[in-house]
């Protein structure tokens, strides 16, 4: 680590220069969390992966991931404020090659994304998305995932975007998956489960893919639970596990620098990976290729 107490490693000589294949590999290890699902969506051997990885962390001087074992544990302080910026020079460069070989698109999109999820990212996407099709208009509802699946089948949305685990419903529909991210206990100290006679737990309403989970995992263990405090707000719910006022679960990725991961060690039971998926209607050509648009949004095709 650097005097910052950074995760700094030496710069080698050579070519300092950034390449796609370097964002591009970057993107895809951070959005689906390992070197080989990244290698069979990039198309490539999962050695050229990590020599990739390897290589930008070198150029940049600091490390992006977290390695355990061979595995991606999640990315460092340094790989979060980089994703941002690697999706955007990539985003980009997307955009200037569709202006030349695509047409622009016209029409009107349905759009169901889920309420209980950060949506900024998804914003800035369907923002590049509109400005380079000004004919094109796009209506996006937000709801729970459940209410989504349920429009989506009555015919009510053309594209949706939920999150599933292995115990939520999908429709009978083919699913794209945009990203997995695993889900943990959280809590502002460590406290051990058996500190509980019922665990007061934190979390969003009926419907969510998060709750439905983390009530699975107790309910097979036997554990007595109620709900401390409930919100559809992604920041009120983090402030609430902030507080301490119960035992949260939240995605990897939504952690606060002040959430504590309870795992087996304080007695608390496994939790799945969250999928954040998108169901179409792919009998519609421009259905398509916005939702293609926003696949590239959240990582990198080949």
């Amino acid at each position: 680590m650097d005097e910052s107490g950074n995760r700094a490693i030496s710069r080698t000589g050579g070519d300092r220069r950034l390449t796609f294949e370097q964002l591009r590999v970057f993107v895809t290890v951070a959005s689906d969390g390992g070197f080989g699902k990244a290698g069979e969506l990039l198309h490539r051997s999962q050695s050229a992966i990590s020599q990739n990885l390897q290589r930008l962390e070198e150029i940049l001087g600091y490390r992006l991931v977290v390695r355990s074992q061979g595995h991606i544990d999640g990315l460092t302080l340094e790989g979060q404020r980089f994703l941002g910026y690697a999706r955007d020079i990539l985003a980009r460069m997307d955009d200037a090659v569709q202006a030349i070989c695509r047409p622009r698109l016209r029409g009107r999109i349905r759009l169901g994304v889920p309420e209980d999820f950060a949506v900024a990212e998804l914003h800035a996407v369907v923002s590049r998305c509109l400005t380079r099709n000004p004919d094109l208009q796009i209506e996006i509802t937000a709801t729970l995932s459940c209410y989504l699946v349920e429009q989506f089948d009555a015919q009510l949305l053309d594209i949706i975007i939920f999150k599933r685990t292995a115990h939520s419903y999908s429709p009978d529909h083919a699913c794209r998956i945009l990203r997995r991210d695993p889900l943990h206990w959280l809590h502002h100290r460590h406290i051990h489960i058996d500190r509980f006679d019922e665990i007061p737990l934190i979390g969003f309403p009926e419907g969510c893919a998060y709750r439905e989970a983390a009530l699975h995992a107790l309910d097979s263990v036997g554990r007595p639970w109620f709900f401390a405090y409930t919100s559809a707000s992604y920041d009120n719910i983090r402030s609430a596990i902030s507080s301490g006022l119960g035992v949260g679960f939240l995605p990897q990725s939504t952690h606060k620098h002040n959430h504590l991961a309870l795992t087996a060690d304080e007695g608390f039971p496994a939790l799945p990976d969250v999928q954040l998926v998108m169901s179409l209607r792919a009998e519609d050509d421009v259905i398509a290729q916005v939702a293609d648009y926003i696949v590239q949004g959240y990582r990198t095709p080949a």
